[in-house]
């Protein structure tokens, strides 16, 4: 495989998620059979970090284990702009992404509204359910009380 920017050869890291050019030394990842430009993360050092990620160091003494893991933990971390976080709540969708929050207020509108009337108009049902019960067992009991005092004084 050669580098997509100046078509020199390339070397692969020893996991086989990074390439990199030895004519332009451009850092690419290799993800699902395609390459992508990468850049080292500002404030790595760049040798530290090839080491990290198993490229051979131009000199000196490879990293300890321990620096090893901790600068393959780093090289693995997404940047900001490829993370993408999409999030629906009830009926609202939050993009989480880098840039802010966006919120999609397509259906917030809709929903609250249908919210407002199911809880009003099962006040409204409630309230008529309950004047029409009251005003039945008031004719009832109103209507039994004057039927027995009419009987009590003789009217009937």
């Amino acid at each position: 495989m050669n580098c997509p920017t100046c078509q020199g050869s390339m070397e692969q890291s020893p996991n086989g998620m990074y390439r990199r050019c030895l004519a332009c030394g451009q850092l690419y990842i290799f993800y699902n059979g395609a390459l992508s430009k990468t850049e080292i993360p500002a404030g790595s050092d760049p040798q530290l970090f090839l080491q990290g990620v198993g490229f051979p160091s131009a000199g000196g003494p490879p990293p300890t284990p321990m620096e090893a893991l901790k600068l393959a933990a780093v090289a693995q971390v997404p940047r900001p702009e490829d993370v993408h976080v999409k999030v629906k709540v009830g009926d609202v969708k939050l993009d989480l992404s880098t840039g802010g929050v966006g919120v999609d207020t397509s259906k917030l509108e809709k929903s609250l509204l249908k919210k407002v009337q199911d809880t009003v108009g099962g006040w409204i049902w409630s309230c008529a359910f309950a004047i029409v019960f009251i005003g039945i067992f008031a004719c009832l009991f109103g209507g039994i009380a004057i039927y027995a005092a009419g009987h009590m004084q003789g009217w009937f």
